[in-house]
């Protein structure tokens, strides 16, 4: 009941606090590498319930502090065989836009499908 009186707020156009627990934009999401690696083996080591009981889904972002298992969760769901070439290589270029002065995090499925398609052509150029 508690996502429907969510969802019936934003109808109404009441913006939903990003952080509110459970039914905020951000409630259930993580880009911290270790947060997401234990995520992964076992989402209930990290999350506190079954997001969908509130009719959400767990997410996982990519920023500054996403690991390589982030990374690999991001290809699988794109259908790419995540290669630990591929992995370093996308998470690499991740990282240096970070140390290259950006601040807002996470990256957009825009953003990340650029940095993937550039690595590929570069490791196709190379082979």
């Amino acid at each position: 009941m508690i996502g429907k009186i969510a969802e019936e707020f934003r109808n109404l156009n009441y913006q939903v606090p990003r952080y509110q627990p459970f039914v905020g934009e951000n409630a259930f999401t993580t880009a911290a590498g270790i947060h997401v690696d234990a995520q992964l083996r076992n989402p209930m080591t990290y999350l506190s319930m079954d997001p969908s009981i509130v009719g959400r889904e767990a997410r996982i972002l990519i920023g500054p502090y996403s690991g390589r298992s982030s990374i690999a969760y991001w290809l699988r769901r794109r259908g790419v065989e995540p290669t630990p070439k591929l992995i370093n290589a996308v998470y690499e270029r991740v990282m240096r836009i970070y140390d290259d002065g950006l601040k807002r995090e996470p990256l957009s499925d825009e953003e990340l499908n650029k940095i993937l398609n550039d690595v590929m052509m570069s490791q196709t150029m190379r082979s």
